[in-house]
């Protein structure tokens, strides 16, 4: 039936008790009125192309198939860097990264592009792997190589990736890093070099 003070439309359909029953719950849970309950939940079976005649099997099965859907994505982006993304990069000398970009109002989606303002650059930034990295009560370090002995060299870690920390250090251009997991050694102690280029890999000179 017509109501001019909202200048919207109402009308009425029949539903039994038990549906009845399910709108009062959903009401009192979400402090919504029975008229935004239905508004919002066909509004969103509209947009999700859902079925309603078609009921879940179950939570895990709808789950794994929105797994799939997220893995499905995942490859196809994979190909798509492979493929026609990497080539076109390597073809205008640019660089391609990843990043991790807060996305709380999930205005990004996947394969986005995106201009990002870079707040800082560290030229002088090493990665390494986290085992290579000792933490203690006097701080974090590392081995390095100056001349023929080994020293402790304290770092700084600006991030951490999944398996290894960005070290924000300058290093001298006779320092070499210690690649190799030599454990807890005095400093000075004697060692010999066994130089992989461009890398250098430490070994105690027993």
């Amino acid at each position: 039936m017509p109501n001019s003070n909202r200048k919207t439309i109402f009308t009425t359909i029949s539903i039994d008790k038990e549906t009845a029953a399910l709108v009062e719950k959903i009401c009192k849970r979400y402090s919504l009125k029975k008229s935004e309950v239905v508004k919002l939940a066909f509004g969103y079976i509209d947009k999700a192309h859902i079925n309603p005649s078609e009921a879940p099997e179950s939570v895990k099965s709808e789950l794994a198939k929105i797994n799939k859907r997220q893995d499905d994505i995942i490859r196809f982006i994979r190909h798509y860097e492979e493929e026609q993304l990497n080539p076109m990069i390597r073809a205008t000398n640019s660089i391609a990264i990843y990043a991790d970009f807060p996305n709380p109002d999930k205005i990004l989606v996947a394969n986005a592009y995106v201009d990002v303002l870079v707040e800082r650059t560290m030229p002088d930034a090493y990665v390494v792997k986290q085992n290579l990295v000792t933490m203690d009560a006097s701080g974090n370090y590392i081995y390095t190589v100056r001349g023929s002995k080994l020293y402790k060299t304290p770092v700084k870690i600006v991030a951490s990736l999944d398996d290894g920390y960005v070290l924000g250090n300058r290093f001298a251009k006779d320092e070499y890093l210690v690649l190799d997991k030599v454990g807890r050694l005095p400093e000075n102690v004697k060692i010999k070099l066994n130089v992989v280029s461009p890398s250098a890999r430490a070994k105690e000179n027993k």
